[in-house]
């Protein structure tokens, strides 16, 4: 095994996959799950809503993939709700600074 230059796809896939997933990736594509499910979408007709496969509104869903604030909003309208709730409650307050989440990000 090379660098991640030379390595072919599927062994960047594979060490991509077995990093460690951020607890607040994990918290906000659990939110994003219980939202999809609340509206009857599976991952198939919520990715044709964001222009996205499948297997990345999966991977956003475990947290193998973070989703950007920028893309909030339209995560938000594809899952037809508010911007707010896709984010964890414990970011809502005003001390969210000391949440152990915020310290592992």
């Amino acid at each position: 095994m090379g660098t991640p230059e030379n390595q072919p796809i599927s062994e960047l896939q594979i060490t991509r996959k077995n990093l460690s997933k951020n607890p607040y990736d994990i918290a906000v594509g659990e939110l994003i799950k219980k939202q999809r499910e609340i509206i009857h979408l599976n991952q198939d007709q919520l990715g044709s809503r964001l222009f996205l496969s499948q297997g990345m509104i999966s991977e956003i869903e475990t947290g193998v993939r973070g989703l950007y604030i920028r893309d909030m909003l339209r995560w938000a309208m594809a899952l037809e709700c508010e911007p707010a709730k896709l984010i964890p409650s414990e970011f809502m307050t005003a001390n969210f600074a000391s949440h152990s989440l915020v310290r592992q990000c």
